[in-house]
């Protein structure tokens, strides 16, 4: 999923209005990851929305982007604290949570996907490849079964053939 949003963020980015230098085309996708903290019984999750055509590519990058970007904005931190400290832990537990586990459960996730496939392409091209090896040899022993068949049936028939023309002679 994250690749295929890579993809299509490269895309609509590189396709711009001349006039205005802007995508043509681009979408907010919202999401919700779940996902278990070690021990726990419950599964947590984490809601969060990412814009396809921006430029910035697929998932992760853009919640490494934003959590980056939370963590260091001054501006936006002092909103926070404004809001009062007990409003300010939580924003700040949130984006730990994210930097913590979130963001690494995609990671780890996505790797695992993207090594899947690849194996799953390697082992079919070794299938391939020993089928290929397989066809010839059976094909190397049906032919010397045939070879040998024919030349057991054609035995017979010369000595069949011979012995009834030997008793003709004599």
């Amino acid at each position: 999923m994250d690749s295929k949003t890579v993809e299509q963020d490269k895309a609509w980015y590189a396709d711009c209005d001349p006039n205005t230098n802007e995508p043509k085309k681009t979408a907010q996708m919202f999401f919700t990851v779940y996902y278990a903290e070690k021990g726990d019984k419950m599964l947590h999750h984490f809601q969060g929305k990412i814009d396809i055509g921006s430029g910035n590519g697929g998932i992760i990058s853009q919640l490494k982007m934003q959590n980056e970007m939370k963590l260091t904005d001054e501006s936006w931190i002092s909103y926070q604290q404004g809001k009062g400290n007990e409003e300010y832990q939580k924003y700040m537990e949130d984006l730990t949570d994210m930097q913590n586990h979130v963001l690494p459960y995609l990671q780890s996730f996505c790797s695992l996907e993207e090594k899947g496939v690849k194996e799953r392409r390697e082992q079919q091209v070794a299938e391939k490849n020993e089928s290929r090896e397989a066809v010839p040899r059976a094909g190397v022993e049906i032919n010397t079964a045939v070879k040998d068949a024919g030349k057991a049936e054609r035995k017979a028939v010369a000595q069949k053939k011979a012995m009834p023309g030997k008793a003709g002679k004599r």
